[in-house]
């Protein structure tokens, strides 16, 4: 027995040790060299004024951690490190927006912003994203491990179960993302959840409320929600299984009091988003996903339907039948139902996006060219041999894990089947209120580690069955095997070999072309194999220039999409693809034109594409399954000529542990880039140039000033690190004051002009292609614009500009960015007015041509028609206001010699939360041009106050304090009720006998 002990305690620590040293080994490049980092910069290479800085981009799809999270955790650390507290308002862009009610911006992730504000106190906040990904792993591996332990599992299973979570799809490739700071409490989650069921203590029960708590507070709500509802079905799963056990209703309903305290703990990020969600478009976007639904006819609904429930009730049929042809046919219906849910019309490709790393291409060797994005496409993938194990657990279950078999699988069943697109299931899941919010793709996170705790499954029933007589040997092997068979051959004759192209948006280039010309884009054919026939045609159709889209070797058109009316006779000298690298399917197109005025070059118009269908061969699509196959075969093989002795089943684990964590290896460790640490938003001429008039601006009391970074120019959200307010910004929820802007300004019919472009419909309106014009600058409190353009003088008239750096008879600025200014009154933040006109009076005037008003809108103000109607009395004359103080959170300004009442008008953001004081007295703000903020001062006023106190965080810390009163008087009554009144608990269910 003392050797048995020392044994265990041996393998535990070991099994610790392996699962802290992993992550060390999978980011040693940045954790053990001080000058480099596991950060994205390098992405910043496609924008200016960092063009120069870097070649190509080592990982484009990552472009999204420079552009939002190096910016925003930066910018937070650095409030927390000088201002003792971080910042509630983002002034950096939109005209602001509410930081607090980002929760990506991580204020109360225990990895977020304290873990940067810790760094940035000692070195530099960049160190922080490697070891805050290194804890992340750490935490993800250990809580799958002891998950698995404690639903019975070997260690060996446990370490395998761990490593597929912690290194699969999801956890990987969103490492760097806010969806892996929630991923990694999953199973924490859940095995604070299977404690307290099986035990009922109240230490079980805290934990079960503090993860939830710390998942919801760690900053992604779409992934949190799905967290939660983990949590829940689990709970349930659980609770009705003790029930039916002798244990009544209790382990469910403090279960569930659990996780409803943690709900409540996580309510100081919660209440905020949910008030920043309630002031955005979020009904615009589920109506447009409404839109988009896809449609599936009855028959095929019908029919994938009826396979999902033949796939469940088969896996519930796997252990119980006894006659060998009867578990024969019964793991061929497994792999039949598979095979038809995955590779049916077009869903085709999802098998091998499951098993294959890079199918139809990777962002880091050339770029992706499947569906959606690489990040969304692979979320859920954990490799062949991984998905094999799991086929094994779904059919062949060990001792005292088949009770967890069945919602394992149907909650991996369903959550791949939606979150792939796969109708009808996904249609059927969006019909389901808090559904129709979410991102279904965030849910591979669940799909993960169901599928982990299944190839966990899969891999004590091989070892168990090591310890059987030959022929119940067999009789264990021949459903999974028979699974594994049809679902390889279902994968790879299911459907047939085809491409179909999805969708074409060509922008409208600046100037019409005509002609022929043929692009290919180079490096999308594959030798050796049928697929990718993709190339677009620009052609003469009539007195149109057109884009067609047409497969290779055919003629004929699948998409079509006008450019623009064509002009004169020019000529398409060549055209060809720009910006390969880019992922998405998304190509720049340049065209030289040729005409009677000689050659010119034109740049613009983004093809986007998808594919569907599959692009390998049939040989091609069973390679990956097939090589699984054969890991099993052999390692059926070895089981057959093993004997029962504990060590030569624990070798056997931990062959398949290797092969899993290889396999794993060789998905994701390259894909996080690691870059050398330097200054990520270094000045540059443009840069400096604005530092050195923002100054200006300050000493003269103008405070801050608003910029434009126009396209390809200080990506969205770049702002934040460079500490520019920048009109532009980009969320995963956009932002309705933008769209009130959009109202506000874009009504102006008598802007347009010949020498401006501005897009064909209002639908195609969106901050990245707005035109910069002189008086919409001015309307947005806009002072200098930047741009990769030069303009002709008279275009720059024409917009109402001015060039502002470099100077006219400079070369152009080495950074390759243009400054411009608008002509005449320069864009204010902030400004005293006498003119304010109702929103409904203003709006008609706008659309009926009003270039005045159109010409004013900086020193008029469109206000509600109650608050316009009240006239000024009397008048101001005269008045000077300066800014006194200018921060994230707090505003206030100095008035001088105003001599009547007045609107004053500061050129920020309208948010809820926002309060206002004339000297020191509370008064209310009105909304100016839709979206800005606007007070009504009296005469002799001296000196307004904004404030930032937004109500939603008072509330949520008022919630929290609540819920953990509540949760603690509640748990500790069940726990003294449970210890009198109730009958013990059944005793936990026995582990499997493979050490």
């Amino acid at each position: 027995m003392r050797s048995v002990g020392r044994s265990s305690r041996w393998t535990a620590l070991l099994a610790c040790a392996l699962l802290f040293l992993a992550p060390a080994y999978f980011l040693h490049e940045a954790l053990l060299d001080p000058e480099r980092v596991l950060i994205a910069a390098d992405t910043m290479a496609v924008h200016a004024p960092w063009a120069s800085d870097w070649g190509r981009a080592a990982n484009p799809e990552l472009s999204d951690h420079a552009h939002s999270w190096i910016p925003w955790t930066s910018f937070a650390a650095d409030e927390v490190v000088h201002r003792g507290r971080p910042p509630l308002w983002n002034p950096y862009q939109f005209c602001g927006s509410p930081a607090l009610g980002n929760p990506q911006f991580g204020h109360f992730d225990p990895f977020g912003v304290p873990l940067h504000a810790a760094f940035a106190a000692l070195s530099s906040s960049l160190n922080a994203f490697e070891w805050g990904a290194y804890l992340r792993l750490v935490l993800a591996g250990v809580g799958s491990y002891l998950l698995a332990r404690g639903l019975g599992r070997s260690r060996g299973a446990a370490l395998v179960a761990a490593a597929i979570y912690a290194y699969g799809g999801f956890q990987v490739l969103w490492l760097l993302y806010p969806l892996a700071h929630v991923a990694c409490w999953l199973p924490w989650v859940l095995w604070a959840v299977d404690r307290a069921q099986r035990e009922g203590s109240r230490l079980a029960l805290l934990a079960t409320a503090l993860f939830l708590a710390l998942a919801v507070l760690s900053g992604h709500p779409e992934t949190g929600f799905f967290v939660g509802v983990a949590a829940g079905v689990f709970a349930l799963a659980g609770g009705l299984a003790r029930w039916r056990e002798g244990a009544g209703a209790r382990p469910l309903a403090t279960a569930l009091a659990a996780l409803a305290a943690g709900s409540l703990l996580g309510a100081p990020a919660l209440v905020p988003f949910v008030e920043y969600l309630g002031e955005s478009s979020i009904d615009a976007v589920r109506e447009a996903r409404a839109a988009s639904q896809g449609e599936v006819g009855f028959f095929l609904g019908a029919l994938r339907l009826a396979a999902a429930a033949v796939l469940i009730a088969s896996a519930a049929l796997a252990t119980r039948a006894e006659r060998l042809g009867t578990r024969a046919l019964v793991g061929a219906a497994c792999g039949g139902a598979l095979a038809l849910l995955f590779c049916a019309s077009e869903a085709s490709l999802y098998p091998q996006l499951l098993v294959d790393s890079a199918w139809l291409g990777d962002p880091r060797t050339g770029g992706w060219r499947g569906p959606a994005t690489f990040l969304e496409a692979h979320t859920a993938y954990v490799g062949a041999l991984a998905l094999a194990l799991a086929a094994i657990g779904w059919t062949a279950a060990p001792r005292g894990g088949v009770r967890w078999r069945a919602p394992l699988a149907t909650l991996a069943l369903l959550v791949l089947l939606a979150g792939r697109g796969i109708e009808p299931f996904e249609t059927l899941l969006h019909a389901v209120p808090p559904f129709s919010m979410v991102e279904l793709t965030r849910a591979h996170l669940i799909a993960n580690l169901a599928l982990a705790l299944l190839a966990a499954l899969g891999l004590d029933g091989a070892l168990d069955s090591a310890r059987l007589a030959s022929r119940e040997r067999v009789r264990a092997w021949i459903a999974p095997l028979a699974t594994l068979l049809v679902l390889a051959l279902g994968s790879a004759f299911a459907s047939p070999d085809q491409v179909r192209a999805a969708s074409l948006d060509l922008a409208p280039l600046e100037v019409a072309a005509a002609g022929d010309a043929l692009l290919e884009p180079r490096g999308l054919a594959r030798s050796g194999e049928s697929g990718v026939p993709i190339r677009v045609r620009l052609e003469r159709d009539g007195t149109r220039a057109v884009a067609r889209l047409v497969p290779r070797g055919s003629d004929a058109a699948v998409i079509e999409r006008e450019l623009v009316p064509s002009l004169g006779e020019a000529r398409i000298a060549e055209a060809r693809f720009v910006h390969l690298e880019l992922p998405n399917g998304a190509y720049d197109v340049e065209v030289r034109l040729r005409d009677e005025r000689g050659e010119r070059t034109l740049r613009g118009g983004r093809i986007l594409w998808g594919l569907q269908g599959g692009a390998l061969s049939s040989r091609g699509r069973t390679a990956l399954l097939g090589a699984a196959g054969v890991v099993l075969a052999l390692l059926f093989a070895a089981l057959l000529g093993a004997s029962a002795r504990p060590l030569a089943r624990t070798a056997l684990a931990g062959a398949v542990l290797l092969a899993v964590g290889f396999e794993l290896w060789t998905f994701g460790g390259t894909w996080n880039t690691v870059c050398a640490k330097a200054p990520i938003f270094r000045a540059t001429p443009s840069l400096e140039f604005l530092y050195a008039r923002l100054a200006e601006a300050r000493a003269r009391g103008d405070g801050e000033f608003r910029i434009w970074g126009a396209t390809e120019v200080l990506p969205p959200n770049a702002a934040s690190g460079v500490r520019l307010r920048d009109v532009r910004g980009y969320d995963a929820i956009e932002c309705a004051r933008w769209q009130l802007l959009q109202q506000s300004l874009l009504l102006l019919p008598a802007l347009r002009s010949p020498l401006v472009e501005w897009p064909s419909s209002p639908a195609q309106l969106h901050v990245g292609n707005f035109p910069v014009e002189g008086a919409v600058m001015r309307g947005m409190g806009v002072r200098y614009a930047l741009d990769r353009r030069s303009f002709a003088p008279e275009l720059l008239q024409a917009r109402g500009l001015r060039l502002a750096f470099p100077a006219a008879s400079a070369l152009p600025p080495r950074d390759g960015v243009y400054v411009y200014e608008p002509i005449g009154a320069e864009g204010r933040r902030a400004f005293l007015t006498t003119r304010a006109i109702g929103a409904t009076e203003g709006a008609a005037r706008l659309q009926g041509g009003d270039r005045a008003l159109a010409e004013q809108l900086d020193r008029t103000l469109l206000l509600s028609d109650e608050a316009a109607a009240s006239s000024l009395a009397p008048p101001m004359t005269r008045g000077e206001l300066r800014f006194e103080v200018d921060e994230p959170d707090r505003v206030v300004l100095r008035l001088e010699g105003l001599d009547g009442e007045a609107w004053l008008a500061l050129m920020d953001s309208a948010f809820p939360g926002w309060e206002a004081t004339i000297d020191g007295e509370p008064a209310p703000i009105e909304v100016a041009q839709l979206a800005f903020r606007a007070l009504r001062l009296p005469a002799g006023a001296q000196r307004v106050e904004f404030v930032y106190r937004p109500r939603s965080l008072r509330v949520g810390l008022g919630l929290a304090a609540l819920g953990a009163v509540v949760a603690l008087v509640a748990l500790w009554g069940l726990r003294l009720r449970s210890s009198r009144t109730s009958a013990p608990l059944p005793a936990p269910l026995p582990r499997t006998a493979v050490p």
